[in-house]
């Protein structure tokens, strides 16, 4: 969870794997465009969305995934156009990978948007390293993480989409948003 391709492989590799890289890749990316073209989004997050917009956030997604596994969530997602910024740190050489901030600030800095403003979902431990890295407000999300993953670091957590729309409608984020 929150790890990058390579870094799997090179995990693979201190383990024992004698697979060329090439190859590990390439049958990765089969497995992984079969997960993403199934997977279940969420319940409730187009409520959560309709909520956000209709208050005047912006919505963004960042990911260590290449684009073309988030192109297999995006296409199955009702509010996809409502994205602000969609952006896969495998795709951006430049900017370091999660846990270093460098994809939010990339993103804050995109959008014009304050720090103070923005509220990262990050359910791996890296990415709520990132999030924070970056100064942002964390919510940590639980619903889809293997049992005994243990999360560290969000200012908050949710364990559903319900949570979050708890949390981020709360007066606290309100204000924080509006500052």
């Amino acid at each position: 969870v929150g790890i990058s391709v390579g870094q799997i492989y090179e995990k693979a590799v201190e383990l024992g794997t004698r697979m060329d890289k090439g190859k590990f890749n390439r049958l990765y990316d089969e497995v992984a465009m079969r997960v993403y073209r199934r997977c279940t989004i969420s319940k409730n997050t187009d409520t959560l969305v309709a909520y956000l917009l209709t208050h005047g956030w912006r919505i963004a997604l960042l990911s260590s995934s290449p684009m073309s596994w988030i192109d297999q969530v995006i296409v199955r997602l009702p509010w996809r156009n409502k994205l602000s910024a969609v952006l896969s740190l495998n795709e951006h050489h430049e900017l370091r990978a999660k846990p270093a901030p460098d994809g939010y600030r990339f993103i804050l800095k995109e959008l014009g948007v304050f720090v103070r403003n923005s509220v990262a979902l990050e359910d791996s431990n890296p990415g709520i390293k990132s999030a924070k890295g970056a100064g942002l407000f964390t919510v940590g999300y639980r619903e889809h993480l293997p049992d005994g993953y243990v999360q560290q670091g969000a200012d908050i957590t949710a364990e559903n989409m319900d949570d979050v729309f708890s949390i981020v409608s709360r007066d606290t984020i309100a204000k924080r948003k509006r500052a």
